[in-house]
């Protein structure tokens, strides 16, 4: 048996991308619901927490559309007809319809807040149908959970509700029956991460051998690459493309500001083209030599590269490219 145990945390991203391949990304969650191993712990603190979660996303989309009036100081010229008058009416006109739009947006961002609120939202609709089948704890999982959190083990936190401790008591119920096991999670308390490499931390390691000797351990921290691997194994009819892929986890890993020509710029520096022949490649998206040097020193900057080939290094090690 094949099992997928996603942290609630891994759900709660749906509330937290503007990307439209996460739409896709949601059908295929759906699609292999039958794989997932969902508890109840995890429906309530989904439940809790995505509204939250969604409010601080809409602020961050609100500071991102804010505009600043400017007017230029029409004094310094003479002339009625001057270019600085003109600009300021033209600017004058944009702010006007730039609010308006921002007033629309306000409206419409109320009404998915209140759609969060009541789980009327098309997420929390598609889950649904995980939500029916979530497990619910019995008394000796309740027990063996909260000796769990007293001693310190993983998962959770000593200050945190008696949570992540249920679900993986719950979860070591049914291991002696699961071949291939994936475990996907945000919260390193579950594994330490080397080299974009996660190993899963000794504790839990232990919790599944001592059940299930022969059982096979994956970990990951983005759901997308999860999905990608456990497509190899079972084939998922909705599962979005390598490109949508590659874009979604960028976006899992929070490097949201890097868009097709980025990773088309990445690709060329690790073929070993220069800026030159990258100008004449690109000269259809209109890039100027200086605008690739600059979109190159910005990608070094997210990356926190030295140079070009510790940039190819460090997204080859991420599976960018």
């Amino acid at each position: 048996m094949n099992i997928l145990y996603i942290d609630a945390n891994i759900f709660l991203g749906f509330y937290n991308s503007n990307k439209p391949e996460f739409k896709k990304l949601l059908n295929s969650v759906i699609e292999v619901k039958q794989k997932i191993f969902f508890t109840e712990q995890f429906k309530n603190e989904i439940d809790r927490n995505k509204l939250n979660i969604f409010k601080h996303s809409i602020d961050n989309y609100i500071r991102q559309i804010s505009i600043t009036d400017i007017s230029l100081p029409e004094h310094l010229d003479e002339d009625d007809s001057s270019p600085l008058k003109f600009w300021n009416i033209s600017r004058k006109k944009l702010e006007k319809q730039l609010k308006h739009s921002n007033n629309e947006l306000m409206k419409i961002l109320n009404e998915t807040l209140l759609n969060i609120s009541s789980s009327q939202d098309n997420v929390s609709k598609l889950l649904f149908s995980l939500y029916e089948r979530s497990v619910k704890p019995s008394e000796d999982n309740l027990i063996k959970a909260r000796y769990r959190k007293e001693i310190g083990n993983p998962p959770g936190k000593r200050n945190d509700p008696l949570g992540d401790q249920l679900s993986w008591e719950m979860l070591l119920d049914i291991i002696p029956k699961i071949t291939n096991l994936w475990i996907i999670s945000k919260d390193q308390d579950y594994y330490t991460e080397n080299k974009d490499v996660l190993y899963l931390n000794p504790v839990l390691k232990n919790d599944l051998i001592r059940l299930n000797p022969n059982i096979n351990i994956k970990v990951f921290n983005k759901l997308s690459e999860a999905l990608r691997d456990f497509n190899n194994k079972e084939l998922i009819t909705s599962i979005p493309s390598k490109n949508d892929l590659d874009r979604i986890s960028l976006s899992e890993s929070h490097i949201e500001n890097i868009d097709d020509i980025d990773l088309k710029i990445i690709n060329y520096l690790s073929q070993g083209y220069g800026i030159f022949e990258m100008n004449k490649i690109l000269a259809i998206k209109h890039l100027s030599l200086s605008q690739i040097e600059k979109r190159i020193n910005n990608l070094k900057n997210i990356f926190n590269a030295n140079n070009t080939i510790h940039l190819v290094s460090i997204t080859k090690d991420m599976g960018i490219i």
